[in-house]
């Protein structure tokens, strides 16, 4: 539901902007600020779980998510709405950097696997499956309707949560590092803003004097100084030390490369859909339904291996199958592909993300100290947020790039063919579709019209191999960093398992069967 909440405002946006009347830039806020506050706040959500316990920020998440959702849509201007999707945002963190934590906790090792599967499984199903729904609820019922959904199903989980979750809790008292929390909530909300912003006003002025570069390197400076100010605390926000595991700091890596991969290929395969094969939203949303399928199969299957063989060996098979697939795609893309041409690719991707997502997080979560799960589950959520944003950021710029030199490189020729008192106009039509922004053909004839679109989807194509080649390679990339993990040991019944950490009780209400 949370993931969902990311997808499913985009195919929204037109009729929010009508319904409003509001412009398009702040309409974009209904997207970016719950990205924005969910990514900030990830991390302190999981430590302050660590510190209350698991399940009351669980469900305190579920209850804000609830009534913002409700109060989205009974929003009645844009204000209103940006405010309810903060309000939404900080009920995502704390329910994303909890649900992890209280898994790992009351889950058995030897079963822990097929349980990520299916976690994971659910994250990456939402991340595909967003426009569809979202495309559905928009035509049929209206945009609201996309927030009102949340309504019904937040009250039967929040249910759900007392009824089914122990609480786990840390018997000894902590102190809250507020310090630390504001210098690290700062840095990580100035570095997503610009990723998210950054792309919308070319990289340039944001307000004023005020420029994306100079946020970044702002927030740059708030991070360093959140280094060097807990590494002086008795009882540190974040402890550095946490990073000396390799297996937990090589897996948040790997699950950042992940996000970037599997977040950016959403985007830049709608856009091709829509843009260069000419799809509907729906029809492009409904093209990647292979993926999603084997996405959805193949993630319990996979965290089963996992249980009985070690995640390490599942985890690269997963990044190189989809790094396969990606690289198949690209080699079958062209002008007059259609859907069906992409459905063999799609599946071998969505075996990959199927078989990594879930394993990831897995591998990432094991040895990890319990009083440690919900800090450990918020750096987790954090870099699969960061990790989308900055995907969707440098596919963007990057397909940008690509697209405008392959643009100029065949204009010189297509002019030819272009009387010289329209090559003006001609040349402006096309910039207009390379950026993706309504266009002005009333001066250009319709067969003007079909070159102009027949060079920009020949140089789309050219643009979108070495894309998906970067991103294919960077997934080779993350594989090798997988493989320098040590291969774990075989589970053991939780039953067997001495207890470790006194600190730590399970509540007996509700009792949970190992």
């Amino acid at each position: 539901m949370t993931t969902l909440d990311m997808t499913i405002v985009n195919v929204a946006l037109p009729k929010i902007t009508t319904s409003l009347s509001a412009p398009l830039d702040e309409v974009t806020w209904v997207i970016n600020a719950y990205l924005l506050i969910y990514a900030a706040l990830s991390i302190p959500s999981g430590r302050l779980g660590d510190i209350i316990g698991q399940r009351t920020i669980f469900v305190t998440g579920l209850c804000l998510f609830t009534v913002a959702s409700a109060l989205c849509g009974l929003s009645q201007n844009v204000f209103l709405l940006v405010g309810a999707r903060l309000l939404q945002g900080i009920g995502s963190a704390f329910i994303t950097a909890t649900s992890l934590a209280l898994l790992t906790s009351v889950v058995p090792p030897e079963r822990r696997g097929t349980a990520m599967g299916i976690y994971a499984s659910m994250a990456a199903l939402a991340s595909v499956v967003g426009p569809i729904v979202g495309g559905g609820i928009v035509s049929s019922v209206g945009w609201e309707w996309i927030f009102f959904v949340n309504v019904p199903i937040g009250i039967l989980l929040f249910i759900g949560a007392l009824a089914g979750i122990p609480n786990v809790k840390i018997e000894r008292k902590h102190r809250f590092d507020i310090v630390g929390i504001v210098l690290s909530t700062l840095g990580l909300f100035g570095i997503i803003f610009s990723l998210v912003e950054g792309p919308t006003v070319h990289w340039g002025s944001v307000a004023g004097f005020l420029s994306v570069p100079e946020i970044l390197i702002v927030s740059v400076i708030l991070l360093v100084a959140f280094v060097f100010w807990e590494r002086y605390q008795q009882e540190p926000f974040l402890p550095l030390g946490f990073f000396k595991n390799w297996t937990f700091s090589s897996m948040s890596l790997v699950n950042t490369i992940l996000a970037f991969a599997h977040f950016g290929i959403v985007f830049l395969l709608t856009l091709y859909f829509e843009s260069a094969l000419g799809m509907s939203a729906f029809a492009a949303g409904l093209s990647i339904l292979p993926e999603m399928l084997a996405i959805l199969i193949v993630s319990p299957l996979a965290g089963r291996l996992s249980d009985k063989i070690g995640g390490k060996y599942v985890l690269i098979g997963g990044l190189l199958c989809f790094a396969l697939g990606i690289g198949l795609f690209s080699l079958l893309s062209s002008t007059t592909a259609n859907a069906f041409t992409f459905i063999a690719p799609l599946i071998i991707a969505g075996v990959g993300v199927g078989c990594s997502v879930g394993t990831v997080m897995g591998e990432a979560m094991r040895g990890v100290e319990r009083a440690m799960l919900g800090t450990a589950s918020g750096v987790i959520s954090t870099s699969r947020l960061v990790g989308g944003s900055i995907g969707v950021a440098v596919i963007t710029s990057f397909l940008q790039s690509q697209l405008f030199s392959a643009t100029n490189s065949q204009l010189p020729a297509t002019l030819q063919q272009v009387a010289s008192n329209q090559q003006s106009a001609f040349t402006s039509y096309l910039n207009a579709l390379a950026q993706n922004e309504p266009v002005a053909h009333a001066s250009l004839s319709t067969t003007l019209q079909h070159l102009a679109y027949q060079l920009y989807t020949s140089s789309f194509i050219l643009a979108l191999r070495p894309t998906l080649g970067l991103v294919a390679i960077l997934l080779v990339v993350g594989a090798l960093l997988a493989s320098t993990v040590k291969t774990r040991k075989k589970a053991v019944s939780a039953a067997a398992q001495p207890a470790k950490d006194s600190s730590v009780e399970v509540s007996s209400t509700p009792q949970t069967a190992s």
